[in-house]
């Protein structure tokens, strides 16, 4: 699951003031065994302590790494164990965290979480470039977080979207894809794609959030190699009463079978 929850849920949405509660809630009801959380904003103040209290209230365990931009983190559930984590900032307005993930009987997966630069089409191109040399040929790899890019294989034309969101996401006036293309080109595959091959839903904006300024897109995704591509079940944007209120992001879920075992 891959869930960015807006500055830590600590800023107002809509009509809620602190949202940290039920951002809990969607994950203890999605209760996924691995989340990448992007924008904990605030959690590593007074030693962690936002932090260390979601890991308590979700069952879940795992590191953030605190960046210049907004803190990510990853956590796994029990029996999912992290086995060796490393993580960077250079070159990132926010980051990457690098963790191989045992699922208790030894079979291991690797799991990259970013959150790649807001705006500028370049830079994000550098840093999902940045991410992919994490990935070892042949190792099952996860891919997720938010990538603020649109998807080549969305079918959007800039004369459909708001001009705030053209911005972001376009080089002279023109749809930039560079980003999910490039992880095609590597090999990964966009699972939410792969399961939804008509209808896509957007993961941003929510409900929460009905006087935004930016076109309804997807920029949350979860991206496997093509060693995990055949045991994809389902991916799904987590869109529901309390997802809808959680944050201006909709979380994202994919539901991989038994990986394959790799080389410890």
């Amino acid at each position: 699951m891959t869930f960015n929850i807006l500055e830590g849920g600590n800023v107002p949405l809509g009509i809620l003031r602190d949202r940290r509660d039920i951002v809990s809630r969607v994950v203890l009801d999605q209760s996924p065994d691995i989340i990448a959380l992007q924008e904990c904003v605030g959690w590593e103040s007074d030693g962690n302590r936002l932090f260390r209290e979601f890991q308590h209230n979700v069952g879940m365990s795992g590191l953030m790494l605190v960046t210049d931009g907004f803190p990510i983190a990853v956590l796994v559930r029990d029996p999912f164990t992290i086995v060796s984590a490393d993580s960077s900032t250079d070159g990132f307005w926010h980051g990457v965290i690098d963790v191989l993930v045992d699922d208790g009987s030894g079979s291991r997966v690797r799991v990259l979480c970013t959150h790649l630069h807001p705006r500028d089409t370049d830079l994000k191109l550098n840093e999902i470039k940045t991410v992919l040399r994490h990935y070892r040929e042949g190792e099952p790899t996860v891919i997720m977080g938010d990538f603020n890019s649109i998807s080549h294989l969305d079918d959007i034309g800039a004369s459909e979207l708001a001009e705030p969101t053209l911005i972001r996401h376009s080089r002279d006036g023109v749809l930039d894809f560079r980003v999910t293309q490039e992880l095609e080109d590597a090999g990964f595959t966009d699972t939410y794609a792969h399961m939804h091959t008509n209808r896509r839903q957007h993961t941003i904006p929510t409900p929460a959030t009905p006087e935004s300024e930016f076109s309804p897109v997807r920029l949350d995704y979860i991206f496997v190699s093509g060693e995990l591509t055949e045991l994809i079940v389902s991916s799904d944007v987590v869109d529901d009463k309390d997802t809808q209120m959680a944050s201006d992001h909709y979380p994202l879920t994919t539901h991989l079978n038994h990986a394959p075992n790799i080389e410890k």
